[in-house]
């Protein structure tokens, strides 16, 4: 640890490593759908904060487990949960569909 002289701290050459597991393909999946949902922000598409929220909380949800999946793909641009949630529930019902 470096300290300046004005005070402030800083941590140089530390890392943390976390044990991740893979995150099944399933998982994968809706958690896309549902990270979109949670980071749509236009007003026209989805109008109330409690969609937003409600996909967050699903995604929290999926996400709860230990030792933790790694980091979701956001790159799917952000959709309504209107939207989102059919796709997230196929891609879970997919899993026992077959």
């Amino acid at each position: 640890m470096t300290v300046p002289t004005d005070g402030r701290r800083n941590v140089t050459g530390m890392s943390i490593e976390i044990r991740t597991q893979p995150i099944p393909e399933h998982v994968a999946e809706a958690c896309t759908w549902l990270s979109a949902a949670e980071r749509c922000r236009e007003p026209r598409l989805s109008s109330r904060l409690r969609d937003r929220a409600t996909a967050a909380e699903a995604l929290n949800i999926l996400l709860d487990i230990d030792p933790p999946y790694p980091v979701i793909d956001t790159s799917r641009p952000a959709v309504p949960l209107a939207v989102a949630a059919p796709q997230a529930i196929s891609a879970l019902g997919a899993r026992y569909a077959g």
